[in-house]
Parts: C-alpha cells; structure tokens; sequence
C-alpha cells in the first residue's frame, strides 16, 4: 500500500512540476483574448499635464489609450516623439533611472540592462544610473557617455521575499531625499532584468508619471484588489 502512495505522490510530484514549467506560461498567452477596454474620450476631455504636443488617442485602437479618469496611457504612434524630444531638451531636463540589484542579479542582468540603456534610454538627455545593490564593489564598469553618470549605493539583502519591496520602497524614498532629488527631476524605476531593445525617450513629463506593468498589462482592474480595497494606500475610486 505505501508503495503505492509513494509512486502516486511522485507522479503528483512531476504534475504540478510540469503545469508549473508549461501550464501556467501557456495560460498567461490566453491573456491576448481579454480586452483592454475602451477610452472613454467621447465623455471626458483628457488631461492635458504633458509636453508631447497633439495626442492622437484613437491612432492605436487596439490598445487602452487613456484611463477612466482622463489621464492619458501614451503608446508609440498617439504623439510626436520629436515634438517630446525638443520640448526635454530646451527644458534641459536629468532624468535619473533605478534600480536594484541584489544578489545574483547583479552578475546576470546588470551590465546588460545598462549597456542596452546607454543605446536607448532618453539618448540625447542628461542621465543618472542609481543602482541599489549589496555589493558596489562589484557594478561592472559600463562605458557612458557623455552627460550620463553611475550612482551606486549600498543597501542591505533582505532575507525574506516578503520584506523585500518594503526595503526598496524605504530606499528610493531615502534617495529621492538626498542625490536623486538634487539632480534629477524625473526619476524612473525599473527591474534590473529587464533591458531595452528600442527608443525610449521623453513621453510625458507631469508631475506624476507611471509606467504599465507587463504582468498586469492586460488583467481588468478588478482583479487588481489594491486597487479597489478602501484600506489600501493605493485605492483608486470608481471613474
């Protein structure tokens, strides 16, 4: 009997190991069928708190162009990218970019996510690398150009997953306060194993700018309870 519960827990074992490697990558492509909804333009004016000149939200249909309050989502082909690019440029604009690299990623992704930053990541503007890791010592030393400068500071490896967003959101905090609200006025933040593979220069610049996540890039807000919990810092209320 125990030999057969043995080899009943193995295949349970390799079945959740395979839906783990191969389901669950093949449910998130179902994702495209969901979609994204609709600007409600026809209701609402949009806001008007950026630099890129004329926005043409209806130039992408396939995508979410604007949210439900007014605010404007840019995508390639809704603006004029040398109309954003001139307008950062007379206002002589720093732009500063964050990010983390703890641990085993600071060897894996990180001189390939500032490699690929240096080819395309607002060419053309002053630039401030901010990277967070427990090692300084060992940040590759990437060639910059000119007008564009590394900032390493120390942070410490948090020892439990669950603490680690808390510990980085304390640390752009305590940067914000001290270099980076000096020298930059925008200030972007990224995953240290992302990298870029084409332009991404000046889109909008309010006071308040994020960025989509790719995870969540298609899911209904609903299903974003942060999102629409009242205890939540980050509620957002309806319209």
């Amino acid at each position: 009997a125990w030999k057969r519960i043995f080899w009943r827990l193995i295949l349970l074992a390799l079945g959740l190991l395979g839906l783990l490697l191969y389901g669950l990558p093949a449910v998130r492509h179902l994702e495209v069928l969901i979609p994204m909804g609709v600007c409600p333009l026809a209701r609402m004016p949009l806001l008007r708190d950026n630099f890129t000149g004329p926005l043409h939200p209806w130039a992408r249909p396939e995508v979410l162009t604007c949210t439900s309050w007014g605010a404007p989502i840019i995508w390639d082909g809704t603006f004029d990218p040398d109309v954003a690019q001139q307008e950062a440029v007379q206002q002589n604009l720093t732009v500063g970019l964050t990010v983390f690299a703890v641990g085993r990623y600071l060897e894996k992704y990180l001189a390939r996510f500032l490699e690929t930053a240096e080819q395309h990541f607002m060419v053309g503007l002053r630039v401030v690398y901010y990277v967070f890791t427990e090692r300084p010592a060992a940040v590759p030393r990437v060639p910059l150009g000119p007008g564009r400068w590394l900032r390493v500071e120390r942070v410490a490896r948090e020892r439990r997953w669950q603490d680690v967003s808390m510990a980085r959101m304390r640390a752009l905090h305590g940067a914000a306060g001290r270099a980076a609200g000096r020298e930059a006025r925008f200030v972007l933040c990224m995953d240290v194993d992302q990298h870029f593979s084409g332009a991404f220069g000046p889109r909008r610049w309010p006071s308040r700018v994020a960025q989509l996540h790719a995870w969540h890039y298609r899911l209904p807000r609903r299903l974003l309870p942060f999102e629409r919990d009242a205890r939540s810092a980050a509620a957002l209320g309806p319209g």
